[in-house]
């Protein structure tokens, strides 16, 4: 809250100003749901600046290790590699190839349907696209086999106590 002092024909009055959690967009918190993904099984991201040729809807694609900016960058997968999800068609588009020379928006399905995004944080740097698990003190961190892998990674962290979506794939029982 913010207090401010307003001098109304000779008369000091104190008045209060409070914030209303829909003014403004709010900062995430660990363990906030990103339902825009969750409810739809789609995924806003763009065209990785490493991608070599234009992405069409229906071809595959994982997300860019080595892109490095906040919003989810897509490569194309190998036809033998596993995917994160499929460029889908939609209507705004012409002509129907994504460039990668301007970064172009696009939309993915992802494989898995709809499934939890929950914002976690990291103990060190995560790469995005990576496995993530939780560590011994309850933080998120690349999957090294010695804990259950809980998701992927669908944003970049350059260290420890950022707060990154994470993709739940598996629960982390036992």
């Amino acid at each position: 809250m913010k207090k401010f002092i307003k001098s109304l024909l000779g008369v000091t009055v104190l008045n209060t100003i409070s914030q209303n959690l829909n003014q403004f967009k709010q900062s995430a918190v660990k363990g906030e749901m990103d339902l825009q993904i969750m409810g739809s099984g789609v995924i806003s991201g763009v065209v990785s600046e490493n991608q070599a040729t234009a992405l069409k809807p229906g071809d595959k694609v994982t997300v860019d290790t080595a892109a490095d900016i906040f919003v989810p960058s897509f490569v194309k997968a190998a036809y033998n590699a596993s995917a994160l999800g499929i460029v889908i068609y939609t209507s705004r588009k012409s002509p129907s190839a994504y460039s990668a020379d301007t970064g172009e928006a696009l939309e993915v399905s992802l494989l898995l349907g709809r499934v939890p995004v929950i914002y976690l944080e990291t103990s060190a740097a995560v790469t995005a696209g990576a496995r993530v698990e939780y560590n011994s003190s309850d933080l998120v961190t690349t999957y090294g086999s010695s804990n259950k892998a809980i998701g992927y990674a669908l944003d970049g962290a350059s260290g420890a106590g950022k707060l990154i979506r994470v993709m739940l794939t598996q629960q982390a029982l036992s």
